[in-house]
This record gives C-alpha cells, structure tokens and sequence, in this order.
C-alpha cells in the first residue's frame, strides 16, 4: 500500500465506496473496513482489482480490528454505523455497539495510531424533531432516538479528542 493510506469505514455502502472511489482518483491508497451487514460488495466491485485498494472484512464495534485497520493510515473516513431511527429505539444495545462504540473505537484507534484526521458520518438527527429550515448547525441539539443519541455522542467526542490529542475531525451531519 503507498504512503498516502486512507482507512475508509463502511465502505461498501453506498457513500462510503463513492468516498473510496474519489480517494482514489485522488491518489490515495484505500483500506476499507466493512462487517457487509448492510454494505454490498458489489458496491466494490470496481476497485477490488487496483493495487491501491484493500479490503478488510470486520467489525468496527471490536477495538482490535479498527486498531490493525488503522495501522499506517494517515486518515480515517468512518461511513460504519447501524443506520436507522426505529430500529436503534427496537434495539439500543445494537445502536449503541454499532455506532457509539464504533465511533470510539475509530477516535481511539486514530489516538493509538498517531493518526491526526477523522472524517465522520453525524446526522441531522441529532437535532431532534426541529422542523425549521434552513437549519443553521448552531441549533441546538435534541436527539431523540438512541440512532440520535450515539450521533451527538459522536460529535461531543471528537471535541474531546480533538482538546485532548490533537486529532482533527469534521463530522457530517446527513440529513
């Protein structure tokens, strides 16, 4: 793999492969980390066969496998998460795996790894049921779901890791 090794998480879903894609068009090497629970390999299919693409097939709810993932990395995309409101109020614990202890470990891992720049997935969830548009990011926060919930977790932690080590990360609220 080149020097220029981007860890992309999520990757075969739908925006984390377009991500690898353009990363690679941009002459980065490209690991992708994916557990295909809800991601699709057919979205690789594409750059399965450059040299400048990899495919780590796991889980980014184990610390370990994020850790091995990011070795060498000198950024991270993280597309992984457990995508939808009703099921994370049917199943919070998987929420909460999924997403909240996804996000620590790719924080963690990037700490671990000397790795200074995190670009996340947040959601517009995170605002609750606000119905007022445009919505500035400013507006305050009223997750409402635990989907919501792991999402703010999300951001207060990258603050965090940002004050702390030094770690640079932008987090994308989709609406």
């Amino acid at each position: 793999m080149a020097k220029n090794l981007i860890l992309v998480t999520g990757g075969a879903g739908f925006i984390g492969s377009h991500i690898s894609e353009a990363l690679i068009a941009a002459g980065y090497a490209v690991r992708v980390l994916d557990n295909f629970v809800t991601g699709h390999r057919e979205n690789l299919k594409t750059l399965q066969a450059l040299e400048q693409f990899e495919l780590i097939e796991g889980d980014v709810g184990d610390l370990a496998t994020v850790l091995a993932a990011s070795q060498g990395a000198c950024a991270i995309y993280h597309e992984a998460a457990l995508v939808s409101v009703p099921l994370s109020i049917q199943q919070p614990a998987a929420s909460f795996q999924n997403n909240a202890q996804g996000v620590f470990n790719v924080f963690e891992a990037a700490r671990q790894q000397g790795v200074k720049t995190v670009i996340y997935a947040s959601s517009a969830a995170v605002y609750g049921d606000n119905q007022e548009l445009p919505l500035p990011e400013t507006t305050t926060c009223q997750p409402l779901s635990p989907y919501a919930l792991d999402k703010y977790y999300a951001e207060q932690l990258a603050t965090l890791y940002a004050q702390l080590y030094g770690i640079h990360s932008v987090g994308l609220r989709y609406f």
